[in-house]
């Protein structure tokens, strides 16, 4: 599913109560937007992470090639985004027509290839319908198959799982501090303001900047010839990030090529296979969405192209802001399936660009025993030596249902 996890820092007791003795604190709210949308999960065990992943079957296609209504063989096209899986003695149902069909009771009668269905010896026209022609790219929905008592294994249907690949990152800051500057602190009042600035400054830019950045903008990579013994990782391993796992993972890409109209959001909307059940009649169907929750969709955009998604059918969206918790919220788009619109940085997403995902779809957490915090260094000079590091990996999970958009102007 999918949501950006609170980031909060885990330092050391005595370092987050020297933090709490300067004026300027790291605010509790201050990432709480993006920290509602993201799975906090579990730490990984292991800097690779293998996310068990295999073929959700949703029954839907569309018609390969007219037919007429005195055929027997009917050749269906596979949609990726909604694969079938056919069976005999199965209903079909051709809702453009109104004709159900039954497949043969003959397993041999199903072919299939990587890209039709062909099925021979179909029974046309049951259930009261009537047989008729059919047209190309008509939508075809299969339904249940009719089991005999005591039925014999008939095949194995294609349900095997496969592992999709993400890898953990390390980010790191390194402070330092003279020992001229450590001395002359130590006499004074609030002398470790400086110390605690430092690591805050540090925190922040690691939490609030790279590790944004990663999770939306990350490439899943890895060098092949430089490898952990220990481990079996490779050592400058990359996290993946929401954008490259969409398009790893086959997920719904548009390049608009010009301004976002309300037909082409909602065409992309329409394509996402809702799998936690219906959303509210009147949201689903465009209506006044006020007296309703926040949406289970979330649509990331950053603040140039939420500009440029005004131009939506205003009847569309709404545009109140009623919950002060969610501080860059900034509207609701009721289409086929209803979307918060939510404001990120700039350096997380680029001005045509949005990001349609569920909330906690996006797993975050980090490696076991790795979240972030400030570590000392061994001194090898006249100064102190610290680093703030923390290692943090994100899965996606069913990504073939999240939207990526751009060219968007």
């Amino acid at each position: 599913m999918f949501i950006l996890a609170a980031l909060v820092s885990y330092t050391p007791d005595t370092l987050r109560e020297n933090l709490l003795t300067t004026l300027e604190v790291r605010s509790a709210g201050k990432r709480r937007a993006l920290d509602l949308y993201m799975k906090r999960g579990k730490a990984w065990e292991t800097p690779v992470i293998e996310n068990p992943h295999g073929t959700n079957y949703f029954d839907m296609g569309l018609v390969n090639a007219d037919y007429l209504a005195g055929d027997t063989t009917i050749v269906l096209k596979k949609d990726l985004a909604t694969p079938m899986l056919v069976r005999i003695n199965q209903k079909i149902h051709f809702p453009a027509t109104g004709e159900t069909i039954f497949t043969s009771a003959v397993a041999s009668d199903i072919t299939e290839t990587n890209t039709l269905i062909t099925l021979d010896n179909v029974i046309r026209g049951i259930d009261g319908t009537a047989a008729s022609d059919g047209t190309a790219n008509n939508k075809v929905i299969v339904g249940s198959e009719t089991l005999s008592e005591n039925s014999q294994h008939n095949g194995s249907d294609h349900f095997t799982s496969i592992r999709q690949t993400y890898f953990t990152q390390i980010f790191k800051r390194n402070l330092e501090i003279s020992g001229t500057t450590q001395a002359i602190e130590k006499m004074i009042a609030n002398g470790d303001a400086r110390f605690n600035d430092l690591v805050r400054r540090a925190l922040d830019h690691l939490e609030n900047v790279k590790l944004y950045q990663a999770l939306f903008r990350g490439v899943h990579g890895a060098s092949t010839t430089k490898k952990n013994t220990i481990t079996g990782a490779a050592e400058d391993r990359n996290m993946c990030g929401i954008i490259d796992a969409i398009k790893r993972f086959n997920g719904i890409t548009l390049d608009v090529a010009g301004a976002l109209s309300t037909p082409v959001m909602d065409a992309q909307l329409a394509k996402v296979v809702n799998l936690d059940g219906p959303i509210e009649k009147e949201l689903s169907e465009g209506g006044n969405p006020n007296s309703f929750g926040p949406s289970p969709y979330i649509g990331f955009v950053n603040a140039t192209c939420k500009n440029r998604v005004n131009v939506l059918e205003p009847n569309r969206v709404r545009r109140e802001q009623k919950d002060i918790y969610l501080s860059n919220y900034i509207g609701t788009y009721a289409g086929p399936l209803p979307v918060d619109f939510v404001v990120v940085p700039p350096f997380c997403l680029f001005d045509d660009e949005m990001v349609i995902v569920r909330k906690e779809q996006y797993d975050l957490a980090p490696l076991n025993g790795r979240d972030f915090a400030v570590e000392q260094l061994g001194k090898t000079g006249d100064g102190g030596k610290w680093h703030v590091i923390g290692e943090m990996g994100g899965v996606l999970h069913y990504p073939e249902t999240a939207i990526y958009l751009h060219g968007i102007t």
